[in-house]
């Protein structure tokens, strides 16, 4: 039994998204929920460069004439994005910690 064609229809539309917000968040320099990238130093640009991949690639529909299905494209998108976004919270709020360190009482 398969799902509606709506329910299928409002979940690639929520894939969509979720890509679109990591591809604007690369575009920008600011990602949701992480942060200004600025403050990842020297690697912002290759965070901002692996954002919009992954971005892209979680918004790609799969299946049709794509060899990887659907699923098989998502995980791809997220096994790209996760070690990313953990890197620029952990760079980005390590930065946070040593400027407010920097601050005067």
């Amino acid at each position: 039994m398969s799902l509606s064609p709506y329910l299928a229809g409002l979940g690639l539309m929520a894939i969509a998204a979720v890509g679109t917000l990591f591809i604007c968040g690369g575009i920008r320099g600011y990602q949701a929920f992480v942060g200004d990238l600025r403050g990842a130093g020297l690697l912002e640009w290759p965070l901002r460069v692996l954002l919009v991949i992954g971005g892209f690639v979680v918004a790609t529909p799969g299946g049709g004439f794509m060899s990887l299905s659907r699923m098989q494209v998502t995980m791809l998108g997220l096994a790209i994005l996760a070690p990313t976004i953990a890197i620029a919270v952990l760079l980005v709020r390590r930065q946070a910690l040593i400027l407010d360190q920097l601050r005067v009482p």
